[in-house]
């Protein structure tokens, strides 16, 4: 399994948090981890509230596409939000609690990016925008 959650903006924004979070859990599950930690589970909480809010404030198009916790094809790493809209990937990783851009944060976003780029072919030769998202810190603007 590839993603332990995706669906339409539209659907996403009708599901439950339970309902969500119960596939996450048993996509974490089949993934082969057994027991899951409750700050993992309060983590998925904060990134919904956070994404719905986003996708409905930004007026993000209803068919737009919402994948959690994506595995990067041969790499064993997740990411924990994809937003697919039109031939654009939006990169998200959440830091749930932070109130700061550490260095080593952006450069797991970066590489998250690059691993599409490299790995997974429906990716190539589309824009990859990587969005890092601190929880509690001031919304901020880099440059690659």
């Amino acid at each position: 399994m590839r993603a332990y959650y995706s669906s339409y903006v539209s659907d996403f924004q009708t599901h439950s948090n339970n309902e969500i979070i119960g596939k996450l859990t048993s996509g974490a599950s089949k993934s082969g981890f057994y027991q899951q930690q409750h700050s993992q589970t309060e983590s998925w909480h904060a990134e919904i509230d956070i994404l719905r809010r986003a996708l409905k404030d930004l007026g993000i198009p209803h068919y737009s596409y919402l994948i959690l916790e994506y595995s990067i094809p041969r790499r064993a790493k997740r990411i924990d939000a994809v937003l697919l809209i039109g031939d654009l990937i939006f990169v998200i990783e959440f830091k749930i609690g932070a109130s700061s851009y550490l260095t080593h944060d952006i450069l797991q976003l970066e590489d998250y990016c690059l691993d599409l780029r490299d790995f997974h072919h429906d990716s190539l030769n589309r824009d990859i925008i990587p969005i890092l998202v601190a929880s509690e810190g001031e919304s901020r603007y880099f440059q690659a």
